[in-house]
């Protein structure tokens, strides 16, 4: 809460199972529903439930696949692009993150990057897009990052709004084994976004507050404790803000803000 009071955006969910039955690929199309005039009623409840609850978009992870989701590629693009255009209208504009599992043409395929089968997402239609992020599934390598980032400049897009996804999950939070060396730049900066999934795996490595606080600090600062300073040459991890400069949320002489403990 202290965080969105403070420019944190805050996501909603909208998760389609990983499946190919007949039921799951029904719920999916019903999903994409249009009324009479062409438009989505769907997307006008998304965005009038985050209107109502304050929120500021939607992480969309459709993993559901089958003949009769294949041909709805266009209609999901144009799902989203109405949703922004019916959020300027109520005054409420909302952002989509979407994740890398649905193709535009061929039903679910992780690409492990913004690709050949999934860009239409993330595609310009004037000066508006579907998807503002995408989240790169997790088996990335040097060669699918660099085609991203070449995707993102073809699309006019910045490659930040990629995002590599870091699967803390199944690895352990900054136990997980990264392949940074994909990741970074020649003079070590970061050349796309980070996506974490499941950071909160930090609670699972101690059994008191003093662990947390301890496993806290190696996960977002690194073992060296300083995130201006490089990496233990023996450690694998960097630290997230080894790589991503910590910015303020106070960008003028006048700003309101709420501190808590």
């Amino acid at each position: 809460y202290a965080g969105h009071r403070n420019g944190v955006p805050v996501y909603g969910t909208l998760f389609f199972n990983w499946s190919n039955s007949i039921a799951d690929q029904e719920k999916f199309a019903a999903a994409l529903k249009q009324d009479e005039d062409g438009t989505f009623p769907i997307a006008r409840k998304l965005v009038d439930l985050a209107k109502y609850y304050g929120f500021d978009g939607y992480f969309i992870n459709q993993e559901t696949t089958g003949e009769l989701v294949a041909p709805l590629g266009e209609k999901m693009r144009q799902f989203m692009l109405y949703t922004k255009e019916y959020a300027a209208k109520v005054n409420h504009p909302i952002k989509y993150a979407w994740y890398d599992a649905m193709t535009y043409k061929y039903g679910r395929y992780h690409e492990d990057g913004l690709g050949d089968y999934n860009y239409q997402f993330m595609q310009k239609e004037g000066d508006k897009v579907p998807a503002d992020q995408f989240f790169a599934n997790f088996n990335w390598n040097k060669e699918k990052n660099d085609h991203s980032v070449e995707m993102a400049k073809w699309l006019e897009r910045s490659q930040y709004d990629v995002f590599a996804g870091l699967e803390l999950q199944q690895g352990g939070s900054y136990k997980t084994k990264v392949n940074w060396d994909a990741l970074l730049d020649e003079n070590g900066k970061l050349r796309m976004s980070l996506g974490l999934f499941a950071p909160d795996t930090i609670t699972s490595l101690g059994k008191t507050g003093e662990d947390y606080h301890k496993n806290e600090d190696i996960f977002f600062t690194g073992y060296q404790g300083d995130p201006t300073a490089q990496k233990p040459g023996d450690k694998e991890w960097y630290g997230i803000a080894n790589l991503v400069a910590d910015r303020t949320p106070a960008v003028g002489r006048t700003f309101t803000t709420s501190f808590n403990t």
